[in-house]
Formats: structure tokens, sequence, C-alpha cells
């Protein structure tokens, strides 16, 4: 597995004691979008493209079964989330993020280097 140039947003969730954490997210142009996952076990992110998805001709799940984390070496068929709909915080606890409709502008967005399933 390689890493890979994502291009995403940045977010704030709301954990433990009220702090806020930063979230990343995607946001789809003109169709569809690169999904973004996390390991439960340590947060590690990891992205899935679905034109990869659909022209390998292996679904993600069939994708991921014998693959570990490569930060923490958890089973990813067991961990491996979509995220940030279910993310990892600073405390270890998982929580959950709505990212919305409405698009930030482009000026806002980040480039984040994450771990590529279909790569």
């Amino acid at each position: 597995m390689n890493k890979k140039l994502v291009r995403c947003y940045r977010g704030k969730a709301l954990g433990a004691q009220d702090r806020l954490e930063d979230v990343w997210f995607t946001m789809p142009d003109f169709g569809d979008c690169d999904r973004l996952f996390s390991c439960t076990s340590c947060g590690t992110l990891f992205v899935a493209s679905p034109e990869a998805e659909h022209y390998s001709g292996v679904a993600l799940q069939k994708r991921i079964e014998q693959f570990v984390c490569p930060e923490c070496s958890a089973p990813l068929p067991t961990t491996l989330q979509p995220y940030p709909q279910t993310f990892r915080m600073s405390d270890g606890s998982l929580s959950h993020f709505d990212a919305g409709r409405v698009y930030p502008p482009d000026s806002e967005s980040v480039v984040k280097e994450v771990w590529d399933i279909y790569g």
C-alpha cells in the first residue's frame, strides 16, 4: 500500500470535555470523490477512489481482506470505518462527524497524505 495526496477540507468536531478536534473530509466535484476511511484502533487515514475500485474490479471489502493497518497492525476488515462519519478522537474514544452539504471555498482546502487502499 502506498500513500496518496488527497485534497480535503478541515472541519471541527466536538470531543471529550468539549474540546474541538480537527477532522478532514472530501467533497464530490462533478460526480464521485475519493472516500476517506480511518483505522478505529489508531486513527490512521486511508483513501479509496471509486474510480480505482471500479476499474480494478475488486470491491473494497474484498480488497482489504488481508490488509493490516500500516501504523498499528490492526486488521483492516474489522477496524476500517468511513471517515469522518466515525473517527478516533485524541483521547482514544470514537466519535462522529457530519460534513453537511455546504461546499467550503477552495481557498480553505488542504492536501493531506493518506494511505491509498488501491495504490
